[in-house]
């Protein structure tokens, strides 16, 4: 059999050096341990300053460039296309391939991710007009798809009930190894200083004003709490020069070889305040890493939270160090909420995530 994957971005850079971005090179290798055949990424080729059209092999999958990846994917014979569910998505049926579906989002998060770039009233008001008309055509590729793969509870309430095999799941890179090496880690008990940390793209959508706001708070209140940032984003320069003696810049760490040690044994709490729910990997890789969340209560945190008792939602900023000072208070807190975040993790490890994947796939187009 033949699965093949349509990645939603370009690729660019030299031959010699041809990569995707390395979590969905990773998914695809862990679809490749357990697909029954071959398996493709089809990828449009960037305008400019690209690679060339092409295949190129890789470990256990192949890359294939084009300008036209419908004649791509037509060309390519699959036995199914595994695609993002965009407002798009139904120029795929029309080349009569069973597609599988991945939904990441319901309107709601959509429009909330416009509306966090947008301050005019006209601008927000074209959002929300453009989202509820671009919706009919998600509802009805998603009622086409073979099979309708939903990332979270956002996209699952929104989407599972208009397909005829819906899947669940949420999407992380936490193996089972990381669960493992996660439970000798250690755990607070207020004997030093709780170790906040944020971590995610430094840009607004992310919410990484709002921790910093808890920083200060934190900061003005002399609490025994150190802090900090991981990643990049715009708005660095103008985080650092607000931020108080308490609080750390870091940088990006990689994924695999410094981010999943580095939380594991430096972070107690994981402060996550995104102003909207789209289903980011952090939460649950936090999680995996034995670091309990603190953020706000948006479509993805709130049901997390309520399912798994592994962190605590508030409704707005000022909450985030109020939420602090009650942890700081209480230790039994976090160990219970790492405890569950845990427990909530095991048998949703990433091989397992993947290998139910790859067989709800295989039952869609059956």
């Amino acid at each position: 059999m033949h699965l093949v994957y349509l990645h939603p971005g370009t690729v660019a850079g030299s031959v010699g050096g041809l990569h995707l971005d390395g979590k969905t090179e990773s998914g695809l290798r862990q679809y490749a341990a357990s697909w029954p055949g071959r398996i493709t990424a089809v990828v449009r080729a960037a305008e400019k300053d690209g690679v060339g059209e092409g295949a190129f092999e890789k470990d256990g999958y192949t890359i294939v460039v084009a300008r036209d990846v419908k004649g791509a994917i037509a060309a390519l014979k699959p036995s199914a296309v595994l695609a993002l569910h965009r407002h798009d998505s139904d120029t795929l049926f029309s080349l009569g391939f069973p597609v599988v579906l991945t939904s990441e989002n319901s309107i709601t998060e959509r429009t909330a991710q416009q509306l966090v770039r947008t301050s005019s009233p006209l601008d927000r008001a074209r959002v929300r007009v453009g989202a509820h008309r671009l919706e009919k055509s998600f509802r009805r590729s998603a009622r086409r798809a073979a099979g309708l793969q939903c990332n979270g509870f956002a996209a699952w309430d929104a989407y599972a009930r208009e397909n005829r095999n819906p899947f669940f799941f949420h999407d992380h890179r936490i193996t089972q190894e990381d669960l493992d090496a996660t439970e000798g880690s250690p755990v607070w008990d207020g004997s030093r200083p709780l170790r906040v940390a944020f971590s995610g793209r430094l840009t607004a959508i992310k919410g990484p004003q709002y921790a910093l706001q808890m920083a200060q708070e934190l900061g003005v209140g002399r609490a025994p709490v150190e802090i900090v940032f991981l990643g990049e984003g715009e708005q660095r320069g103008s985080l650092e020069k607000a931020a108080p003696p308490n609080t750390r810049f870091l940088g990006v760490l990689d994924f695999e070889t410094q981010w999943k040690s580095y939380v594991r044994e430096n972070v107690d709490v994981m402060v996550l305040p995104h102003p909207q729910g789209d289903p980011s990997c952090t939460y649950f890789e936090a999680l995996g890493c034995g670091a309990p969340i603190l953020g706000f209560a948006n479509s993805t945190l709130a049901p997390l939270v309520d399912r798994s008792a592994a962190g605590w939602v508030v409704q707005g900023a000022s909450e985030l160090s109020r939420a602090v000072f009650e942890l700081l208070e209480n230790p039994e807190r976090i160990s219970s909420a790492r405890d569950a975040g845990l427990a909530y993790m095991h048998g949703s490890d990433f091989e397992n995530v993947s290998s139910a994947r790859v067989r709800h796939i295989l039952e869609s187009v059956d």
